[in-house]
């Protein structure tokens, strides 16, 4: 998988989406633990701990770096980038589009996170856009359910 301008051994990730433990890995990576709940663990999204270790180790594989698409409207294409290089580990989030000569910063999600993030509009659009490659309805409705109850909060 080739994105223009990005440096990294690319692979499209969609089919990732269809490991069980997927989504669990996805939120445990982005859940924080407190003293009253403790650490998060797989039980807390009703997933098995051997399924969710198993996606972790694709979604950290330092040769295959998962690049996720979902093109929507006019050529706009945001994409989630696992960024598995060994000393410096993270998700690179940032919008593409064919007229444009850089990418358009949305987060970076590692040791020092930085983000503009989306506006509840645009988070809106995506989730009710019907893309014709990357992440689509063929993988379930789960992103775009998660996505579109989000934004209705």
């Amino acid at each position: 998988m080739v994105i223009d301008g990005y440096e990294g051994p690319l692979v499209a990730g969609e089919g990732l989406l269809d490991l069980p433990g997927f989504w669990a890995a996805c939120l445990l990576e982005l859940c924080g633990g407190d003293e009253e709940r403790g650490a998060p663990g797989p039980g807390w999204f009703g997933a098995d701990r051997c399924d969710v270790d198993a996606a972790l180790e694709a979604l950290s594989d330092e040769e295959r770096w998962p690049a996720f698409c979902v093109p929507f409207a006019d050529g706009h294409t945001p994409v989630v980038v696992g960024r598995n290089h060994p000393e410096d580990a993270g998700t690179d989030c940032f919008v593409v589009h064919p007229e444009w000569d850089r990418h358009g910063f949305l987060a970076t999600l590692d040791g020092h996170h930085a983000c503009p993030g989306l506006a509840r509009r645009e988070l809106t659009h995506i989730a009710g856009a019907r893309p014709a490659q990357g992440i689509s309805r063929e993988h379930g409705d789960r992103p775009a359910g998660a996505l579109r109850a989000w934004a209705a909060a």
